[in-house]
């Protein structure tokens, strides 16, 4: 098993590379920069990771479980009703909001690299960790609205519901302009912001149309 030195010094080459990584990108990133700024060696890199290639992987994955919260939360272990599930859901959802502006804005960079020059990293983000979220988030929301939804019904309420929580991970400084000096920062505060908005999702996918897809046109 690894030894608490030995996490330490895996932490700190995800940290700085996934600075180093947004500031660059991925083909300008040499392993030179990532071991400078995080004070180690590149035989520290061979050995957690196995290469710079796995180890940007590692960082575009280590950037989505925090935007997640995955670390701290694991809304699929929740036990009780689907709507407590579903709070769990969303307060996992609302963790991004406690990271530092710095760690947004290099975020922002991370992703918008890979747009503009894409490495294929985003490709196996997709796969190895977004659709498996998203999955888990289906479940969770097929046990509060039952059996009789479709799929393709399902997956659109889904994709609202990540999207409205989605917008507080990244949109901080609107964020910040409503409710200065970090007022909903707080672990305390997010959980209020998670009850606040469990309510909402609650009225809106409980009392939106069973399988209303494809929308009827109105008129």
């Amino acid at each position: 098993p690894p030894t608490t030195t030995s996490h330490s010094t895996r932490e700190r080459i995800l940290l700085s590379a996934h600075g180093i990584f947004a500031e660059k990108g991925f083909r300008s990133a040499t392993v030179f920069d990532i071991v400078s700024a995080a004070g180690t060696n590149q035989a520290s890199i061979n050995y957690h990771f196995g290469s710079k290639v796995k180890l940007y992987h590692e960082v575009l994955r280590y950037s989505f479980r925090r935007m997640v919260d995955l670390e701290n939360i694991e809304p699929w272990t929740v036990q009780g009703s689907p709507e407590e599930k579903l709070r769990a859901l969303i307060r996992s959802m609302l963790g991004a909001v406690a990271l530092d502006e710095k760690w947004h804005q290099a975020n922002h960079r991370l992703l918008m690299w890979e747009t503009l020059v894409p490495s294929g990293g985003f490709e196996e983000l997709v796969s190895g960790e977004m659709l498996p979220h998203f999955k888990k988030v289906m479940t969770i929301v097929r046990d509060l609205l039952g059996d009789k939804e479709s799929e393709e019904s399902l997956a659109l309420k889904c994709m609202w519901l990540v999207g409205a929580c989605g917008f507080f991970a990244h949109m901080p400084p609107l964020i910040d302009a409503h409710f200065p000096n970090g007022q909903l920062r707080s672990p305390d505060a997010l959980d209020k912001l998670g009850d606040f908005l469990t309510n909402l999702c609650l009225n809106g996918l409980l009392s939106a149309v069973p399988n209303a897809w494809p929308a009827i046109p109105a008129g």
